[in-house]
Protein backbone atom coordinates (compact mmCIF):
# COMPACT_ATOMS: atom_id res chain seq x y z
CA UNK A 1 0.00 0.00 0.00
CA UNK A 2 1.04 3.37 -1.06
CA UNK A 3 3.32 4.92 2.59
CA UNK A 4 1.98 8.79 1.22
CA UNK A 5 -1.44 8.34 1.80
CA UNK A 6 -3.51 10.23 4.28
CA UNK A 7 -4.69 7.82 6.85
CA UNK A 8 -8.56 8.00 6.17
CA UNK A 9 -7.39 7.66 2.42
CA UNK A 10 -5.36 4.60 3.71
CA UNK A 11 -8.05 3.18 4.94
CA UNK A 12 -10.50 4.27 2.43
CA UNK A 13 -8.06 2.17 -0.22
CA UNK A 14 -7.69 -1.03 2.45
CA UNK A 15 -11.51 -1.30 2.24
CA UNK A 16 -12.14 -0.91 -1.12
CA UNK A 17 -9.65 -3.69 -2.29
CA UNK A 18 -10.89 -5.97 0.65
CA UNK A 19 -14.77 -5.34 0.35
CA UNK A 20 -14.61 -6.49 -3.01
CA UNK A 21 -15.66 -10.08 -1.25
CA UNK A 22 -18.76 -8.20 0.72
CA UNK A 23 -19.14 -5.90 3.13
CA UNK A 24 -17.09 -5.32 6.84
CA UNK A 25 -18.25 -6.67 9.62
CA UNK A 26 -17.88 -4.40 13.33
CA UNK A 27 -16.91 -6.42 15.91
CA UNK A 28 -15.21 -5.14 19.40
CA UNK A 29 -12.92 -2.45 17.36
CA UNK A 30 -12.45 -4.48 14.04
CA UNK A 31 -13.97 -4.53 10.54
CA UNK A 32 -13.48 -8.37 9.08
CA UNK A 33 -13.74 -9.16 5.76
CA UNK A 34 -15.09 -12.19 4.86
CA UNK A 35 -11.56 -12.76 3.22
CA UNK A 36 -9.25 -12.78 6.37
CA UNK A 37 -8.72 -9.20 6.21
CA UNK A 38 -9.26 -7.07 9.35
CA UNK A 39 -8.52 -3.14 10.65
CA UNK A 40 -8.78 -1.69 13.19
CA UNK A 41 -11.51 1.16 13.15
CA UNK A 42 -9.29 4.01 14.21
CA UNK A 43 -7.42 5.20 10.78
CA UNK A 44 -4.29 5.20 12.24
CA UNK A 45 -4.61 1.39 13.41
CA UNK A 46 -3.70 -1.66 11.92
CA UNK A 47 -4.61 -2.87 8.77
CA UNK A 48 -3.90 -6.64 8.45
CA UNK A 49 -4.15 -8.69 5.80
CA UNK A 50 -5.31 -12.15 5.33
CA UNK A 51 -2.88 -14.18 7.07
CA UNK A 52 -0.84 -16.27 4.51
CA UNK A 53 -0.74 -19.32 6.78
CA UNK A 54 -4.46 -20.65 5.27
CA UNK A 55 -5.51 -22.45 8.44
CA UNK A 56 -5.09 -18.86 10.24
CA UNK A 57 -6.96 -17.14 7.66
CA UNK A 58 -9.90 -19.24 7.56
CA UNK A 59 -10.45 -19.42 11.29
CA UNK A 60 -10.91 -15.24 10.92
CA UNK A 61 -12.83 -16.20 8.03
CA UNK A 62 -15.09 -18.84 10.14
CA UNK A 63 -15.22 -16.11 12.68
CA UNK A 64 -16.51 -13.25 9.67
CA UNK A 65 -19.20 -15.78 8.63
CA UNK A 66 -20.34 -16.66 12.31
CA UNK A 67 -21.45 -13.18 12.93
CA UNK A 68 -22.66 -12.39 9.65
CA UNK A 69 -25.21 -15.15 10.37
CA UNK A 70 -25.30 -13.97 14.36
CA UNK A 71 -26.73 -10.89 12.95
CA UNK A 72 -28.83 -12.13 10.11
CA UNK A 73 -30.78 -14.24 12.71
CA UNK A 74 -31.14 -11.29 14.94
CA UNK A 75 -32.28 -9.44 12.12
CA UNK A 76 -35.20 -12.64 11.41
CA UNK A 77 -36.17 -12.49 15.32
CA UNK A 78 -36.78 -9.34 15.92
CA UNK A 79 -38.57 -8.55 12.77
CA UNK A 80 -40.74 -11.59 13.57
CA UNK A 81 -41.57 -10.66 17.00
CA UNK A 82 -42.41 -6.89 15.71
CA UNK A 83 -44.84 -8.92 13.36
CA UNK A 84 -46.40 -11.15 15.95
CA UNK A 85 -46.56 -8.14 18.47
CA UNK A 86 -48.06 -6.18 15.87
CA UNK A 87 -50.99 -9.60 15.68
CA UNK A 88 -52.04 -8.03 19.28
CA UNK A 89 -53.49 -4.96 18.58
CA UNK A 90 -55.08 -2.20 15.96
CA UNK A 91 -52.61 -2.25 12.26
CA UNK A 92 -53.32 -1.49 8.83
CA UNK A 93 -49.98 -3.09 7.49
CA UNK A 94 -49.93 -5.20 4.37
CA UNK A 95 -49.89 -8.34 5.02
CA UNK A 96 -49.09 -10.25 2.27
CA UNK A 97 -45.94 -7.60 2.06
CA UNK A 98 -44.63 -8.74 5.45
CA UNK A 99 -44.57 -11.98 5.04
CA UNK A 100 -42.82 -11.71 2.25
CA UNK A 101 -40.30 -9.57 4.00
CA UNK A 102 -40.04 -12.31 7.06
CA UNK A 103 -39.52 -15.04 3.93
CA UNK A 104 -36.68 -12.71 2.35
CA UNK A 105 -35.08 -12.47 5.87
CA UNK A 106 -35.01 -16.43 6.51
CA UNK A 107 -33.95 -16.76 3.18
CA UNK A 108 -30.62 -14.32 4.25
CA UNK A 109 -30.20 -17.00 7.23
CA UNK A 110 -30.38 -19.88 4.67
CA UNK A 111 -27.78 -18.36 2.93
CA UNK A 112 -25.51 -17.77 5.60
CA UNK A 113 -25.50 -21.06 7.17
CA UNK A 114 -24.27 -22.17 3.83
CA UNK A 115 -21.68 -19.63 3.68
CA UNK A 116 -20.66 -20.64 7.66
CA UNK A 117 -21.02 -24.29 6.11
CA UNK A 118 -18.78 -23.53 3.47
CA UNK A 119 -15.79 -21.41 5.68
CA UNK A 120 -15.75 -24.18 8.09
CA UNK A 121 -15.27 -27.17 5.74
CA UNK A 122 -12.51 -25.21 4.46
CA UNK A 123 -11.18 -24.44 8.08
CA UNK A 124 -11.22 -28.24 9.13
CA UNK A 125 -9.20 -29.11 5.67
CA UNK A 126 -7.07 -26.50 5.99
CA UNK A 127 -6.06 -28.09 9.59
CA UNK A 128 -2.55 -28.79 9.96
CA UNK A 129 -1.46 -32.16 10.95
CA UNK A 130 0.15 -31.27 14.07
CA UNK A 131 -3.36 -29.61 15.02
CA UNK A 132 -4.43 -33.01 13.72
CA UNK A 133 -2.66 -35.18 16.23
CA UNK A 134 -2.59 -32.23 18.82
CA UNK A 135 -6.40 -32.42 18.97
CA UNK A 136 -6.77 -36.12 18.84
CA UNK A 137 -4.25 -36.23 21.68
CA UNK A 138 -6.94 -33.90 23.69
CA UNK A 139 -10.10 -35.84 22.97
CA UNK A 140 -8.15 -39.11 24.02
CA UNK A 141 -7.13 -37.47 27.41
CA UNK A 142 -10.71 -36.29 27.65
CA UNK A 143 -11.84 -40.08 27.13
CA UNK A 144 -9.24 -41.33 29.90
CA UNK A 145 -10.06 -38.98 32.39
CA UNK A 146 -13.49 -39.56 31.87
CA UNK A 147 -13.14 -43.41 32.13
CA UNK A 148 -10.69 -43.16 35.18
CA UNK A 149 -13.48 -40.56 37.23
CA UNK A 150 -15.69 -43.21 36.11
CA UNK A 151 -14.42 -46.05 37.49
CA UNK A 152 -13.29 -44.06 40.74
CA UNK A 153 -16.87 -43.11 41.10
CA UNK A 154 -17.75 -47.20 41.12
CA UNK A 155 -15.48 -47.83 43.88
CA UNK A 156 -17.62 -47.77 46.92
CA UNK A 157 -17.20 -49.00 50.88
Amino acid sequence: MNDNLTPGSRVAAFHEKHSATGDSLFVDGWHYYPNGAMRERDSMGLLAEPDKREHVRDKVVVFYYQEKLRRAADNFVEFKNRLLSMGKGPHGCDYAREIEKLEELKEVVSVCKKELADAEKRYEDSTPEEEIRRRKHVAENALNNERFVGKVSNIRI
